[in-house]
């Protein structure tokens, strides 16, 4: 027995099959006129990524009732909900599909986004990125800095007192 889907997650689902071949096809195009444009070769992966997050998204459901089917067999009872959600069998599968396709779409994303309309070379985006990811770093080191030194002085505020 299949659980039942809900409209939102079929919409999610077709949105992203039907999105990411638009992506491919436009990119095929563009790859047609110009085979050495960077930025078409990258919307084809994109748009492969989006269709396969849609697929993995869909498949999401059937996983999810394959573990609920495989506790069922395995509790003594017999009745739903019997076995905890730790002995579940997880589906690695599953998730290195959605993985590799949520990866699929942030770089070819991001390497579409900077070769195409913001017609930026890699070595400059690279350069903008170590900046913005230092940056982040340093901050959250700074923040973790300073709740450090808030607690100690807290600590040493509770102890004299």
């Amino acid at each position: 027995m299949r659980a039942p889907r809900s409209r939102i997650a079929s919409a999610i689902t077709l949105l992203f099959l039907v999105g990411g071949a638009l992506v491919v096809v436009l990119a095929v195009v563009a790859v047609a006129r110009d085979v050495r444009d960077d930025a078409a070769w990258a919307a084809i992966v994109l748009g492969v990524a989006l269709a396969a997050w849609g697929v993995w998204f869909h498949r999401l459901a059937d996983a999810d009732a394959d573990a609920d089917a495989d506790a069922d067999a395995r509790s003594e009872v017999g009745t739903p909900g019997t076995v905890p959600e730790a002995e579940r069998t997880p589906t690695p599968h599953s998730g290195l599909i959605g993985t590799a396709a949520i990866a699929g779409i942030i770089v070819a994303g991001g390497y579409w986004l900077l070769r195409g309309p913001l017609d930026r070379g890699v070595a400059e985006s690279v350069v903008v990125a170590v900046i913005v990811f230092g940056l982040w770093l340093l901050n959250r080191s700074l923040d973790a800095r300073i709740r450090r030194r808030r607690a100690d002085e807290a600590d040493e505020a509770d102890g004299t007192a």
